[in-house]
């Protein structure tokens, strides 16, 4: 019988860490920032994407711009939008499972004073597992739903993408540090946004 894991978040990251500083010579360096800072700078990363998202929409695919009636499009926008949110979730722990071969140590919650859902892992990534797991919500949602406004000519679906870049901006904030970070391993931080990378020492 498995036995059911009681150690918090921050317990399970101490003891990742702990492993990976006893599997070899590494130097932590943390990449984290605030829910705050996250939120805000992700804005800041997410908005030339929106504008793309639009522009698409406006000057590219279908000719004709449907609305339906205005406020049932607008019905249509908020259902997409709220069902959005759990599934943009949902693909972050399944595009980080599929990556690492495991749903080991994936977790849902929420930042309640920033009333902000996240889901996280337990377990190390290399980089590639990493960065599919946080653009997965982007490239399904955003992209996506703006191919699919550009090819219905419906705007409640570019309004949907365009949100949902927006939405995303934390995660491009957090792909684009790691990108451009060294390291072997990653381990998502437990509280705060972001990630410690190990290096590895040279000899």
């Amino acid at each position: 019988m498995n036995k059911i894991n009681t150690k918090s978040p921050q317990e399970q990251f101490e003891e990742q860490r702990q492993m990976l500083l006893k599997r070899g010579k590494f130097v932590e360096k943390d990449c984290t920032v605030s829910m705050f800072g996250a939120n805000l700078y992700g804005i800041l990363v997410a908005l030339p994407f929106v504008t793309a998202v639009i522009l698409a929409f406006v000057f590219g695919g279908n000719s004709v711009r449907h609305i339906v009636s205005f406020s049932i499009d607008l019905i249509i926008f908020a259902g997409i939008l709220i069902l959005s949110i759990p599934v943009h979730e949902g693909l972050h722990a399944l595009f980080w499972g599929l990556a690492r071969g495991s749903f080991k140590g994936i977790r849902f919650g929420v930042v309640v004073r920033a009333l902000t859902p996240f889901c996280a892992c337990a377990y190390p990534f290399r980089r590639i597992q990493y960065l599919i797991g946080l653009i997965a919500p982007f490239f399904v949602l955003a992209i996506g739903l703006c191919v699919a406004a550009c090819l219905t000519g419906f705007w409640a679906l570019c309004a949907a993408a365009a949100a949902n870049a927006l939405l995303a901006g934390g995660d491009l904030l957090i792909a684009f540090r790691l990108i451009f970070s060294k390291g072997k391993y990653f381990l998502d931080h437990p509280e705060r946004c972001g990630f410690v990378a190990f290096i590895e020492e040279k000899a």
